[in-house]
């Protein structure tokens, strides 16, 4: 139980407690950036549309690929649609943003419109069981729902190519494919 101590002290406003709750926010989008890399081929000639990237670090690892970001702090409100041309990109990735959407399965058929054909969308949410552990160090995070695996099947216009959880099963990976 000293574990479950020590993340309620992480919840106070010291300085050392800021910076825990950092390092956990910067691991888990380490996590989140290398296990959504692991479906993308970084090769001349193929596109990259970053949904909800906010700062673009996910997509300044990549140095081959053609890349663009599109987030609602620069005036993209992904609920209201993809300000760009149907068929355009390789890869969509929304890491960490689905849980946040409003209208979730309008920007899914978005994802599947800007996509090439046989382009890849690529997802991370959390599960609902974390929850309580994202609310000790994240103060007001405002999800509109959780999912799971079934969410993601049989969603129009897309095939299920891969589901797995990581970070102890609290976040999960889901990889869909334009069909």
């Amino acid at each position: 139980m000293l574990w479950v101590w020590m993340l309620r002290m992480v919840t106070y406003d010291c300085w050392w407690c800021v910076l825990i709750r950092g390092l956990v926010l910067w691991f888990t989008r380490m996590r989140r950036f290398g296990k959504a890399k692991q479906f993308i081929q970084d090769l001349d000639g193929l596109s990259l549309l970053d949904v909800g990237g906010a700062d673009g670090l996910f997509i300044e690892g990549f140095r081959r690929l053609q890349v663009f970001g599109v987030d609602k702090r620069y005036g993209v409100d992904v609920d209201q649609g993809i300000p760009h041309e149907d068929n355009t990109f390789d890869f969509v990735t929304l890491l960490a943003v689905v849980e946040h959407l409003h209208n979730w399965p309008f920007v899914l058929m978005e994802c599947h419109r800007v996509l090439n054909s046989n382009g890849v969308l690529i997802i991370t949410t959390p599960k609902r069981k974390a929850e309580r552990f994202i609310e000790l160090y994240y103060r007001n995070h405002k999800h509109v729902q959780y999912f799971g695996e079934e969410d993601f099947v049989g969603v129009p216009g897309f095939k299920l190519e891969y589901y797995g959880v990581f970070e102890f099963g609290l976040n999960q990976l889901v990889v869909l494919r334009k069909v």
